[in-house]
Order: C-alpha cells, then structure tokens, then sequence
C-alpha cells in the first residue's frame, strides 16, 4: 500500500478488504452447543411474545390505567361531597337512571304512535263491472312477553 496517500479510515478497511489483508471482527463457531446443565435465567422487561400480543397488553395496560384515574377522580367528588345530606346524594345519584328510563318510556311511546300512524286505517273503493265476490279475512295475534310486545298480523284475501 502507498504510504504517501491519505486515506480516511473507512478508505483503509475497504483496501485491506479488496487486497484480503482485512482482520476478521466476528467469529462463528459452527459446532454443536453442549449442554451445561445450567437453568434459564429470567431477563429483565417484558418476555418475548407476538407483535398483536404486546400491542394487546399495552392496551390493556393503558384501560388500566385510565379506569385507575376515573375512579381516583370519582373518589374525589365523593369526598368533596361527604359534607353532603344523604338523601340529597341519594337523589342525584339515582336521577340520571331514572331520566334514563323516564327517556326510554317516551321514545317507546312515540315509537308505537308513529307506528299506528303509518298503519291507519284507510278507505278502499273497488268499482267492479258485474258479479264480483270478494272476501277479506284479518287475523291479528298479540302475545306480551317480559320485555315487551310481539304482534303478528296476517291478511288474506281474494
């Protein structure tokens, strides 16, 4: 090699690389491990698991920590509020389910009005041109369950 260039370092390794004079930096035994008889040693971390697996943890542990800080804040209005008359905690904290079901009721009302609105009854008249026998029958079922109303109604006719 000529000693009167200067080369920088990365130019030196990559001469003595092409000329084969390059000192090897690594070392790969490719015989068999033996076995030592030594146990595993836990690592320090997290253990090693899928990427869906630690995405899935790490939502976990972010729920986690986000209900820890709704309860510490639900502690904090219930302590601001212990000066507070029990029944007057009672009635606040027991007015947003009844306006929940005062809610339901309405717009289960209002449901079945403009159900019955949309199936009033309405007048037809047919204008036949000789003899003509119509028949019409109207079956209606109504069975009440625990939640609710199931209605099934059949018309027929010919």
């Amino acid at each position: 090699m000529n000693d009167s260039v200067d080369l920088s370092p990365a130019e030196r390794d990559a001469s003595a690389y092409l000329l084969g004079t390059a000192v090897p930096t690594s070392y790969r035994d490719g015989s068999p491990p033996q076995p030592t008889g030594a146990l595993p040693v836990a690592q320090p971390g997290r253990a090693p698991q899928s990427a869906r697996t630690t995405e899935l943890a790490t939502v976990m542990l972010a729920a986690g920590g986000g209900t820890a800080l709704a309860g510490a804040g639900i502690s904090a209005v219930l302590l601001a509020l212990s000066t507070v008359d029990p029944v007057t905690l009672a009635v606040a904290a027991g007015a947003p389910s009844v306006f929940a079901l005062a809610l339901g009721g309405l717009l289960r009302t209002a449901g079945r009005a403009a159900k019955d609105a949309g199936t009033a009854v309405t007048t037809v008249t047919n204008n036949y041109a000789g003899p003509v026998s119509q028949t019409t029958n109207t079956a209606t079922n109504t069975s009440r369950t625990v939640f609710g109303r199931a209605a099934s109604t059949s018309k027929t006719g010919r």
